[in-house]
């Protein structure tokens, strides 16, 4: 019996750790990210592209076209990225929502805290 646990929990860790170095390692298709620079580009909103090669890069996308796009850095320097060596292309900046959940359910937890102590003080 305890074989047998031994072995599915093998094939299990196999499969499961397979499968997250497969999630890992997949970027975004070539239409997903000229979608999503033509979205930024259009709302004008700072971005960071991330390359093939693990570069990151911030700044503003100034230039779009039909096999590549141009990123304009703080600095000024004009960085031009053609679709296909680009792994992911995310706003910047901001809360995530996961951040946004965080805060608002602490809030709320302070705000039921402080109404209780606040209703034995009171008694």
């Amino acid at each position: 019996m305890k074989k047998i646990l031994v072995g599915l929990f093998c094939v299990m860790l196999s499969i499961s750790s397979s499968g997250l170095a497969f999630a890992a390692g997949s970027g975004d298709s070539v239409e997903t990210i000229r979608a999503k620079v033509e979205k930024y580009y259009a709302s004008k909103k700072k971005v960071v592209v991330i390359t093939n090669w693990g570069d990151k890069t911030r700044g503003h996308i100034v230039r779009v076209d039909a096999n590549e796009f141009a990123i304009r850095e703080k600095n000024g320097n004009e960085v031009v990225y053609e679709y296909s060596k680009v792994e992911k292309v995310n706003k910047s900046g901001g809360l995530s929502t996961g951040s946004i959940v965080g805060i608002a359910a602490g809030g709320v937890v302070g705000a039921i805290i402080l109404f209780y102590l606040g209703k034995r003080l009171n008694s």
